[in-house]
């Protein structure tokens, strides 16, 4: 995927990454990243807090929940923008009534893209006979 000037590269499935230009970007401490996964899983649509809030907490949400759902998307903001002003709407992750919209270019390959890719790391895997390796 590209923002105009980058090259963007998200991994969802097994380890969650990012890359920008062919480098990671740190998504952050384990809770941030699930943010980061639950953004990129509803790309290009506004995702509420509350779904963030669930996805982060489910039945058990601290009372300090929305303020932390903000700290988690600034710190997203910060890794995945690193040259955006700290007030500035960013061009990837953007607020959007109660919720943020992170903006994927739309030929960005998605779940169809993301199986033929893990059934192209899989088939020499099964081939060598490791089937653990291949499963994972």
């Amino acid at each position: 995927m590209s923002d105009g000037g980058s090259t963007w590269w998200f991994e969802v499935l097994g380890a969650l990454r990012a890359s920008r230009d062919g480098q990671d970007v740190a998504l952050g401490a384990p809770k941030q990243r699930v943010v980061f996964a639950v953004l990129v899983l509803g790309r290009n649509t506004v995702v509420g807090r509350d779904q963030i809030i669930d996805a982060l907490w489910g039945e058990s949400a601290p009372s300090s929940a929305v303020n932390v759902v903000h700290t988690y998307v600034a710190g997203l903001r910060r890794a995945l923008e690193p040259r955006r002003a700290s007030r500035e709407q960013g061009e990837l992750l953007r607020s959007a009534g109660d919720g943020y919209r992170l903006r994927l270019d739309p030929s960005w390959g998605g779940p169809g893209r993301v199986r033929h890719q893990n059934h192209r790391r899989r088939r020499p895997l099964r081939a060598a006979g490791d089937l653990a390796g291949a499963e994972e």
